[in-house]
């Protein structure tokens, strides 16, 4: 959207399917952006053909959730 702004992101090694070999690769991607009414939007893509087990946690948060992608699926999040 114009206007919003590019939020930095952290991807850790311990998500499935990555576990298996403690590589992301380039099975999972995602971005993240500040919007100029203050929601914060996410997407989310998984590029296995199985599903995506992540956690969300944003910072000064305390509250974490834990989300799937499905195979082969994006995923749009905005929240706020």
């Amino acid at each position: 959207r114009p206007g919003a702004r590019r939020l930095g992101l952290r991807m850790d090694s311990w998500m499935v399917p990555a576990a298996v070999d403690g590589r992301m690769g380039n099975t999972m991607e995602a971005c993240a952006a500040r919007n100029t009414d203050g929601t914060i939007s996410l997407v989310v893509s998984n590029r296995t053909e199985a599903d995506m087990v992540y956690r969300l946690s944003l910072s000064g948060d305390q509250e974490e959730r834990t989300l799937v992608c499905p195979p082969r699926g994006i995923q749009t999040l905005v929240l706020g």
